[in-house]
């Protein structure tokens, strides 16, 4: 038995079933993946799942439920269904003239036989050969199909794409939480390195205060010791006889008058005493001239007080303000007559104090010295405490205790300035000049954050 004609076009009908009910497809629809099927048919295999979609087909999962209209499908199944409608049967006639159906009215869709042709309802109208009909029908059956491939071709590609930027930006997100997870790590070494490194530091300096409080303890006992013997000594010999009494008094005073000290800088001694009775005598008022402040110096607390800024301030331009070196003058100036004054300067690493001429450099770079008319002593202690007078050159002070207060005597008679420590009156350095023919205005130098000076 020879095999049957195959039949393209109900191939082609077959190709477009729906999946699901097994018919042509009615109102078709494609989903993330690519295939279609019934809307009615996917709509009820999806009912009640509201996430991770599966197509039935393939069973790839898709996050949204997305239905796109496929209008090139539905006019596929259209034009099949009528290829078929119009194709000849064997022995199928027209029921009115009993004509085989021969022709296809274009403008009608149906097909008619030669006399229907004639007939005023299809006379004027656009009529070909049943089987040229049916050429025409695969042609644009192919056509519809041939649209079909390249838009399948063109999701595939879309669908390669979106995976392939997929994949970048992931593998993108990836390497930088690599990055900030390695920062990060780096970021906790080093605060750990640092506070390891604080911490010895502080208990280097925690060992060096027991060590220097250890030190000094251990002279004061010894001094201790050496006055209490004194003493006794000197209890012993009053309680002499009369006869020997005056000769050991006058050696123990002659003895004791001759410069033996016993008491450490910053006890109280009788001397110190009288010098500081002596120069208060002289003690004047002294407020800071915020007209000459740097802009990096703040003058407050009723012009008493000065600091360094960090940032310069917006202060008014003034011909007299120092606007590069982090100076400051006292408000007024002498030019007669004996004065005395005190600056507190605390724990400050960078100051001077002294006095200078009013014609003194303010305008950019100067040094600090007499030639310029600057007579001062101060602390450069960025990392060591150094104490300077500054001279050409300077010359290192050692005093034997660190000073928090200065005390800066002007005598224009003497022509003279002096600096004591003012808690213990030791003599710090003493300068001289030609007597003055302008005043000589109090002077002061904050260079450094934390640094602050005070006046009473």
């Amino acid at each position: 038995m020879a095999a049957a004609k195959p039949n393209p076009i109900r191939d082609l009908q077959d190709e477009l079933t729906c999946s699901i009910c097994l018919d042509n497809f009615r109102d078709p629809v494609s989903i993330e993946c690519g295939h279609s099927f019934c809307r009615d048919c996917i709509s009820r295999s999806w009912r009640g799942i509201h996430s991770q979609f599966s197509c039935p087909q393939c069973r790839k999962v898709s996050k949204w439920k997305f239905l796109r209209p496929n209008r090139l499908v539905e006019n596929v199944v259209e034009i099949t269904k009528r290829m078929l409608d119009t194709k000849p049967s064997p022995g199928k006639k027209c029921e009115t003239h009993q004509e085989p159906f021969n022709l296809y009215c274009v403008d009608d869709g149906v097909e008619i036989c030669l006399v229907c042709r004639e007939s005023i309802f299809h006379k004027s109208h656009n009529v070909i050969p049943v089987e040229e009909s049916t050429r025409e029908f695969e042609a644009q059956l192919k056509d519809q199909l041939e649209t079909l491939r390249k838009e399948a071709v063109n999701l595939t590609r879309k669908k390669s794409e979106e995976d392939e930027k997929s994949k970048k930006l992931t593998g993108d997100v990836n390497l930088k939480r690599r990055i900030l997870s390695a920062e990060f790590e780096n970021l906790r070494q080093l605060i750990e390195y640092s506070e390891r490194a604080f911490k010895d530091r502080l208990d280097n300096i925690e060992k060096t205060i027991a060590q220097k409080r250890n030190e000094n303890i251990s002279k004061l006992d010894a001094k201790l010791s050496e006055l209490q013997k004194r003493i006794d000594q000197i209890e012993k010999r009053t309680s002499t006889p009369a006869s020997k009494k005056s000769q050991d008094v006058k050696s123990t005073a002659s003895r004791y008058c001759d410069g033996e000290q016993f008491l450490e800088p910053g006890l109280s001694n009788p001397y110190g005493t009288a010098i500081k009775d002596y120069l208060k005598m002289f003690t004047v008022p002294v407020m800071f001239d915020h007209k000459t402040a740097n802009y990096n110096l703040l003058v407050a607390g009723n012009r008493k007080f000065v600091t360094y800024e960090e940032y310069p301030n917006n202060f008014p331009p003034h011909p007299g303000r120092f606007d590069t070196k982090p100076c400051v003058l006292g408000l007024t100036g002498y030019k007669f007559g004996k004065r005395y004054w005190e600056v507190e300067v605390g724990d400050g690493i960078y100051w001077s104090v002294g006095v200078a001429r009013q014609s003194a450099c303010r305008n950019g770079a100067f040094k600090i010295q007499p030639a310029g008319g600057i007579w001062a002593i101060g602390l450069l202690g960025m990392y060591m405490d150094r104490y300077y007078a500054f001279t050409n050159p300077d010359i290192l002070l050692y005093p034997k205790n660190h000073p928090n207060r200065v005390g800066v005597f002007l005598d224009c008679e003497d022509q003279n300035v002096v600096f004591y420590n003012a808690i213990t009156m030791e003599h710090l350095h003493t300068f001289t000049f030609v007597h003055p023919t302008e005043k000589l205005y109090p002077f002061f130098c904050v260079g450094a954050m934390g640094t602050e000076l005070r006046l009473d």
